[in-house]
């Protein structure tokens, strides 16, 4: 079982390691060739994060929408920046969503296709069924 897997983005392939993270934008997705396996950014949903130049204790959270594709079966899969709902396990991977960048500031709005998503694609060791 090879640790690299051609992703591409955009039409640009690029190659990661499973385990490693990797950076989708709003509206881009990666596809891995050889599992026939797709996760599309499809929005932010929510983003209640406090942004740098404000003092909150509360560290908030960003709900992002993922379509992931894999032999042919879609699932819509929301995954948090919280400590719940980071990850979603599909087959014999698990999708795990580490960051979501810019920050929320008073001062700008962010538009949809500034989001970035740092994802770690995990192969899991036992196959889960679904």
């Amino acid at each position: 079982m090879p640790l690299e897997a051609q992703i591409i983005a955009y039409n640009n392939p690029i190659k990661v390691k499973i385990n490693e993270e990797f950076k989708l934008q709003a509206g881009q997705h990666v596809y891995l060739k050889e599992d026939d396996l797709k996760i599309t950014f499809i929005s932010v949903l929510t983003d209640t994060r406090s942004g740098n130049e404000t003092n909150s204790v509360l560290s908030g959270n960003a709900e992002v929408l993922f379509i992931i594709s894999h032999e042919g079966k879609e699932t819509e899969a929301c995954l948090s920046t919280d400590k719940e709902n980071k990850s979603v396990p599909i087959k014999n991977y698990r999708i795990v969503l580490k960051n979501l960048t810019p920050y929320p500031s008073e001062s700008r709005i962010i538009f949809h296709s500034r989001y970035t998503a740092g994802l770690i694609v995990k192969r899991n060791l036992e196959k889960i069924f679904s």
